[in-house]
């Protein structure tokens, strides 16, 4: 998030501390799906399973800007990203 331009250092730090109070570690297969809620809350899931759900200002626009902003750091990724929202 901080190559991203998301947040502050404060808050960044305060983000890493609940993702990694909800984060487990995942392992070959699994798949950690976000869910963007209304108020910018995120609710996190590992496979079927509720992780938690982050509820802090800014987290999810700064959340989603690794992929979806325009700094992403995997630019090919958010384009494919952005043409599959096109689509629908």
């Amino acid at each position: 998030m901080e190559k991203t331009g998301g947040g502050t250092a404060a808050q960044r730090a305060l983000w890493l501390e609940r993702m990694r109070a909800i984060f487990p570690d995942v392992k070959e297969g699994s798949k950690i799906t976000g869910v963007f809620l209304p108020g910018g809350a995120v609710r996190f899931h590992l496979d079927a399973a509720a992780l938690g759900t982050i509820a802090e200002p800014g987290f999810a626009q700064a959340f989603a800007g690794i992929w979806l902003g325009p700094r992403s750091t995997a630019p090919r990724l958010r384009e494919a990203l952005l043409r599959g929202a096109e689509r629908r």
